[in-house]
């Protein structure tokens, strides 16, 4: 993710940092840059993070997935400039494409009625869960969540993990 912050300092200089984030590892902070003096614009911030990004050895902006900023008039107006795709969007939009094919529709059918079956049986869950426990399997099935690509993978995998006990 390329976060990007404009703020003043205790010397009233306006200043623009850059730095990229990644879940699980620490931040690492690109360049800070002193603007002061100069109009804040969505290409003020293109230039400060492509500097950033020379600085830093990055040639291409390909390895980001996201952009981060607090200044809803820029945001706007840097779309233009920076294009630069919703990673999530993206994988919802491809996972509902993917279950059009009928090979994974028919697969996650299957896969959503075992689920409903156990999870809304009381007998007939609690005899699974205590297969599950014997082959030392933890979680439950699970189908539902926020997002689709998410769905499927949550489902995907607890079915999996349950083949066993089924």
């Amino acid at each position: 993710t390329l976060i990007i912050d404009g703020w003043e300092d205790e010397l009233r200089r306006s200043l623009y940092s850059t730095a990229a984030g990644r879940v699980g590892e620490p931040t690492i902070v690109m360049g800070l840059q002193d603007v002061t003096g100069k109009r804040g614009s969505a290409d003020k911030l293109l230039e400060a993070a492509e500097t950033a990004m020379m600085e830093m050895g990055i040639t291409d902006a390909a390895s980001f997935l996201a952009l981060v900023t607090d200044n809803p008039n820029v945001m706007k107006s840097f779309q233009r400039d920076f294009a630069l795709a919703c990673w999530a969007h993206q994988l919802n939009t491809l996972a509902g494409e993917i279950c059009h094919y009928p090979e994974a529709k028919a697969a996650l059918t299957k896969g959503n009625r075992i689920v409903t079956f156990f999870n809304s049986s009381h007998y007939w869950g609690g005899q699974l869960k205590a297969a599950a426990l014997a082959e030392k399997i933890t979680r439950g099935l699970k189908k539902n969540c926020e997002s689709r690509w998410y769905a499927i993978i949550l489902l995907s995998l607890s079915v999996e993990a349950h083949q066993t006990p089924l």
